[in-house]
């Protein structure tokens, strides 16, 4: 498709969270896809709407035609907005973590663990998190 968003996409599946975290391969451009769900669900939050929105093709196929051009500044602000993030979730999750095991789940982790830290203030946070990721580990 091309464009400023499509630059966006392929920048945030370059995060180590993919090359460390994720426990899928960049098969038919995997982390593509995952980092196209992310970016849709911080910018339907940056809206006001939530990070709860659809995930479907044709709503992602549109994120990348809606915003083929798009200012620098909000570039770097759903740039700044997604990395921040997969740095908070690299902190919760292990290397090839089986809570990431498939494509369909990184998105699922990502409204879990930032609406938790959304809500909740505990110096501890993160390593509650951690013990809470490796409890529930799925066993893929």
């Amino acid at each position: 498709m091309g464009g400023d968003m499509c630059e966006l996409i392929r920048e945030v599946a370059k995060h180590n969270f993919f090359q460390k975290k994720v426990g899928f391969t960049n098969k038919r451009y995997s982390y593509y896809e995952v980092a196209a769900k992310l970016i849709r669900i911080d910018t339907n939050a940056m809206a006001g709407n939530g990070r709860f929105c659809d995930l479907k093709k044709k709503h992602l196929d549109a994120l990348a035609l809606d915003n083929k051009n798009i200012s620098e500044s909000q570039k770097k602000k759903i740039l700044s907005s997604v990395k921040k993030n997969l740095d908070f979730m690299s902190k919760i999750f292990s290397d090839k973590d089986g809570n990431l095991a498939k494509q369909s789940y990184p998105q699922m982790m990502y409204i879990f663990a930032l609406g938790i830290s959304d809500e909740y203030a505990h110096g501890k946070l993160n390593a509650k998190l951690k013990d809470f990721s490796r409890s529930s580990r799925r066993k893929d």
